[in-house]
């Protein structure tokens, strides 16, 4: 009897604690086609300063989630991402992108 009482317990403690910790989660897929960018890192000097990249066809791209082993002044780099319309940015330097691959180029 006390065992089926803490298992109904137990269960609901975590359908709880799961509902609270994915309710605020924003799925990746946000029905945007995958970028697929060649360009170079750039600190951008505004508001504090911030890491974006540069396309090679002149595209600025502001993402939001670029590793910290990649912030480097002029590293060429291949990425694959999806833009982030549903985002806002004090710096409205570039489009917003959310990575989702990011490779160093020689």
């Amino acid at each position: 009897m006390l065992t089926q009482q803490f298992l109904k317990l137990a269960l609901a403690v975590i359908l709880i604690v799961c509902l609270v910790t994915f309710s605020g989660c924003t799925p990746l897929e946000t029905g945007q086609p995958f970028l697929d960018v060649t360009g170079t890192v750039h600190f951008v000097e505004l508001e504090g300063g911030f890491f974006g990249i540069v396309a090679d066809d002149g595209t600025q791209y502001e993402p939001m989630n670029l590793p910290e082993e990649y912030h480097q002044n002029g590293l060429r780099v291949h990425l694959l991402a999806r833009t982030r319309d549903d985002y806002a940015s004090i710096f409205m330097w570039g489009t917003i992108i959310e990575i989702v691959g990011i490779e160093v180029l020689d």
